[in-house]
This record gives C-alpha cells, structure tokens and sequence, in this order.
C-alpha cells in the first residue's frame, strides 16, 4: 500500500506542503454525518501547518478542512485538527421554504445544489455528481434548518449517505450520493462480512442496546388552531407497545407562493413524511466497536467499509448484530495501524442530536 503522505492545501486546494513524518494521525470517517481528523506532528512542522486550509491524504477519499491549530511546547508537537469538508454545508441555511415531491436521491442533489454549490457555494467548491435515483420517492417540506445536517438525515432515513469525494491528482471534489454494499448472510449479491471471536478477525468491543428513548408512533400537528388543527398519525409500532411522541409542524403550509395550494391528501403526505423523520430519531439503539485485527481474514476497504450492513458475533455473551459499519477509526502512530469499527447507532450522538433539535 505504500507510506501514508498528508498534503497540507490552500484555501484553493493547491498544495503547500507534504509531510510522511508524524507522530499520530486518527482519521475518523462517518456514515450519519461529517468526519474528522486529528493531527499530531512535530514541532518544526508548526509554521507549515499554519498555512493550511484543508488537507488530503494520498489513501483517503475524503478532504479535510483545518479549524483547530495547537503548538504544544511542553511535548514538542504541532497539532491541527478539523472536519472533512462536508461539514462546509452546515454554514449554509435553508432559509426559504421548500416544498419538495421527488425521488429521494434527486432532493438531496437539488438542496446541495441550490443552497451550496451553484448558489451561494462553499469555499471547498465542490461539482454535483449525477443522480442514481435510489431512495424512494419523498414529499416534505423544509425551511431554516442547516443544510448539512438536514440532508445526511434524509439520506440515512433510507440508508443512504452523503460525501464529497476527493481525487488529489485532478483536484476534483464530487459532492454525490452514496450506499454501503450489504455483506450480511442473508444475501447472495456480494461477499460476506462476518466479524467475531469466532472469525478471529477482530478483538471483541463493548456492545450496547438500549430501548430508553424509543418512539414508535407520532403524532404529527400541522397548521391550525385547536379542533381546526390538522394533526395525523404516523405508527410504526407493528404490534410492539405504543411509545408516542408530538411532533409541532406547523411550519408545512398548505399554501405557498412558490407553488399551487396543496390538496388535503398531499398535505397529509408532508406530516407524516415529518413523522417518519421524526421517529427515525428515536429508535432502539445498538451498537458493537470491536477492533480490526492486524491477520484478518476481512480487508478493510476491500471485503468490506464505511456504510456496508454486515454481521458482528460475540459467541460468548450471545450477542449477534446485524447493522450498518456507520463509523471507522483509523489511527496511524509509530509506524503501526489499527482500525475501529462501529456497527449500529451510537446512542449519545442520536441524543445530541434530538437535544439540540428540542433546543431550536
């Protein structure tokens, strides 16, 4: 595979500075949202990396964005650390409304367009990738959310992500689309990827589940007052005990100037499109992060990656997860690699998101 190289680019992405010498590099990459980096080089590297506004690596597809610069006397060490660049789309707001009936895929492609790359683009200057058509068609209806966070929510709610994918040597950043193969038993299409004791290709992690936040049916309220209020219901309890929860969205209109009054029905189809998203947030949790061994049988970015479904067993505590790889830690320090896998959702990071959505 060859030594890993980080390029050190300006606000242009040209390239300022290479460094193959370091102490540690942890690359985390996320299927639900943004990734990050973490840098630690040595001293002298210091003014070098203090020019920087982004940064590659020449094994990665991702490009990096520098927002944290540290000089560590005391240990001797520069540090920068940053998201990667989709984490640009969150500097943009949806600030008009709207009212969108398409095929998944095509949305999101048409609200990174309009909001972040022919109008008001971002500084990274990304170009739209062409659209597969996957997810289904959707009807919804948005205003004043963060682009980011608003578009990597409707590309998982069908399993679906969202990336800018870097090529260092055309400089060409693609904002696109994209969906991790399924690699589970239960399928013949592609090659399986089982982890576990048994398989000895990964070191056991800590396994949770947990049901404490789970909601199944939505009450969804839109415009209105009192019994005039249109309010619908959205259950996806199938038969389990109900676990209810209000979701306010008075915000979808039926009337707007950008489009024709709304029909009853169509109307309808927006609330319960909020109340799909709305319960999407509050599932049962479970999670697994064993760790790569270095003689696996599985190779990570070949036999399986970000975003696959695959199958996680842990024989003696009788656990057997079938779920997305939603999160990988690589870390390079001293010479050596290890890799983290997350299957599943992590609890904590759903919460967040919930708390700061109740804050708004």
């Amino acid at each position: 595979m060859g030594s890993l190289e980080i390029n050190i680019l300006d606000k242009n992405r040209q390239l300022l500075h290479s460094i193959d010498v370091f102490r540690t590099l942890i690359w985390t990459r996320s299927y639900t949202e943004p990734g990050r980096f973490d840098l630690y080089c040595y001293q002298p590297d210091f003014p070098r990396l203090r020019e920087g506004v982004y940064l590659c690596t020449n094994r990665h597809k991702e490009l990096g964005r520098i927002d944290t610069l540290k000089l560590l006397r005391s240990r001797h060490l520069a540090f920068i650390s940053g998201s990667f660049s989709e984490a640009e789309y969150n500097d943009r707001i949806i600030e008009s409304v709207q009212d969108i009936n398409a095929n998944r895929e095509d949305a999101i492609l048409s609200l990174l367009d309009d909001f972040a790359v022919s109008a008001r683009p971002v500084p990274c200057r990304p170009v739209l990738a062409a659209s597969q058509q996957r997810g289904g068609d959707v009807a919804f209806q948005v205003t004043g959310k963060p682009l980011g966070d608003y578009v990597y929510t409707l590309a998982y709610a069908a399993g679906l992500s969202v990336r800018n994918a870097y090529d260092f040597p055309t400089d060409t950043l693609r904002a696109e689309v994209w969906q991790g193969l399924d690699r589970r038993s239960s399928q013949t299409e592609n090659p399986l990827a089982i982890f576990g004791g048994d398989e000895e290709n990964v070191r056991l992690g800590d396994y949770t589940l947990s049901t404490r936040d789970e909601k199944n049916v939505a009450w969804v309220a839109g415009e209105g007052e009192g019994a005039e209020r249109v309010i619908v219901e959205v259950d996806r309890s199938n038969g389990a005990p109900r676990k209810e929860l209000w979701v306010n969205a008075a915000d979808i209109r039926k009337e707007s100037t950008s489009r024709a009054t709304l029909t009853d029905e169509e109307y309808q189809e927006l609330l319960e499109q909020r109340g799909i998203e709305k319960l999407a947030k509050y599932t049962r949790t479970e999670s697994a992060a064993p760790t790569l061994l270095p003689q696996s049988n599985l190779v990570y970015g070949k036999d399986f990656d970000l975003g696959d479904l695959a199958e996680y067993h842990d024989d003696e505590a009788g656990i057997m997860v079938e779920a997305r790889i939603t999160k990988v830690v690589e870390t390079y320090e001293g010479g050596e690699e290890s890799v983290d896998i997350y299957f599943g959702d992590e609890e904590k990071k759903i919460m967040q998101k919930v708390k700061r959505e109740a804050e708004e």
